[in-house]
């Protein structure tokens, strides 16, 4: 079994098979969802041919504190 340079596995897939290179796979067992995707730094997906300087940013700790649910 191979796994391709600039995949994509889903958390908890189980590979049983070849992934090809630049393709998004999931499931149990894992099939292939999507192929020649494009992945920039640490494997984040950039879509429709945007420069990887424009893909959407992570929120700061700031941010996500803001936009978290208070607990009762």
């Amino acid at each position: 079994m191979t796994i391709g340079d600039h995949c994509i596995i889903g958390a908890g897939s189980v590979v049983l098979r070849d992934v090809p290179a630049h393709s998004l796979a999931f499931g149990n067992p894992a099939r292939v969802i999507e192929r020649n995707i494009q992945t920039g730094l640490y494997g984040a997906r950039i879509r429709d041919g945007a420069p990887a300087e424009t893909a959407p940013a992570a929120q700061s700790a700031a941010d996500q504190a803001d936009t978290m649910p208070a607990h009762a």
